[in-house]
Formats: C-alpha cells, sequence, structure tokens
C-alpha cells in the first residue's frame, strides 16, 4: 500500500511538473501589429526624371477603410525618332501595408497610340513616402512613325503639408 501511495505521489508530481513546464514553453499571444496609417492630405516633394529635378504635389486620401495614394508627376516624354512632348503620370495606387503600385493604361492624347502608367513606391513614416513611376506610349494615328515614347523612369520623394486637399 505504501509503494503505490508513494508511486501515485511521484506520478503527481511528474504530472504538475509536465504542467508547468507546459505553461512556461508556451509564448504569451502576441499583440497584433498596428494597421499603419500614413497621414491623409497634401504631400509636397520633388522628383528626378531624365529631362532633370522638380517640384511636385501629391495627394494621399480615404474611400472607405483604403488609403490611396496619388503623385502628381510631369515630365517629358521621348519617342524613338526624337520627338519629345509633356507627358507624366498621375494614376492612383491602393496602399497594401506601407507600400502601394498601380498600372493603368489608356489612348494617349499626343500620339493615339496606348499608353501604359505605372507608379510604385512605399512609406517610410506615416508623414513621408517615396517612389518610381513612368509611362510608356506606342506610336499611333495621331504622331505616325515616332516609334515608342517614354518618360523613363521618374523617381519621386514627398513629404506631408497639409491635411487639406489640394485645390485643382
Amino acid at each position: 500500500m505504501k509503494l503505490v501511495r508513494a508511486v501515485a505521489s511521484a506520478l503527481s508530481i511528474l504530472a504538475l511538473a509536465g504542467m508547468l513546464v507546459a505553461l512556461a514553453v508556451t509564448p504569451a499571444a502576441a499583440k497584433p501589429k498596428p494597421e499603419f496609417k500614413p497621414k491623409t492630405g497634401t504631400y509636397i516633394g520633388t522628383m528626378t526624371s531624365s529631362v532633370g529635378t522638380g517640384e511636385i504635389s501629391g495627394q494621399v486620401g480615404k474611400e472607405g477603410k483604403k488609403y490611396i495614394i496619388m503623385a502628381l508627376l510631369s515630365t517629358t516624354e521621348t519617342c524613338a525618332d526624337g520627338t519629345g512632348f509633356p507627358g507624366g503620370v498621375s494614376i492612383p495606387a491602393p496602399l497594401k501595408g506601407k507600400s502601394f503600385s498601380a498600372t493603368e493604361t489608356g489612348t494617349d492624347s499626343y500620339t493615339g497610340g496606348t499608353a501604359t502608367f505605372k507608379v510604385s513606391g512605399h512609406f517610410s513614416s506615416e508623414r513621408e513616402f517615396s517612389g518610381t513611376a513612368g509611362k510608356t506610349s506606342t506610336e499611333g494615328s495621331r504622331l505616325p512613325g515616332t516609334g515608342t515614347c517614354s518618360t523613363g523612369p521618374i523617381k519621386f520623394t514627398l513629404k506631408f503639408r497639409s491635411s487639406k486637399p489640394m485645390v485643382q
């Protein structure tokens, strides 16, 4: 009988020790990472393209629960035959985490061909973002013989300026 009690006591102690070890090894529930929320409003900054540098503006807005980023970039678009004309990128891009990207196609107003606009970037803080954009268009009925036209890569950085939206 003493042997049975001794074994039962030893097993109880081992079971208790096992539960304590399991509790100590189980990690505490990790707190979810807070959602990134950029400052909405007007942003001002600089851009660099193949034709030089300049000042630009942009906007961060919110549609429902989604943030939308739009940088207004203007530069020169140069075609394969040397023709140049104003070109730029200003397409809305949805925010995913701290990054954004978008691609849109349409008809180029100068060449009449197909234009492809691209923008991508990321936020380095809730008040600053940077990225790269560009536009490429094919020759069309309005400017035949120009070949492919492009702005080349446009690099930009924008910083928060005001909570008020831009006047357009």
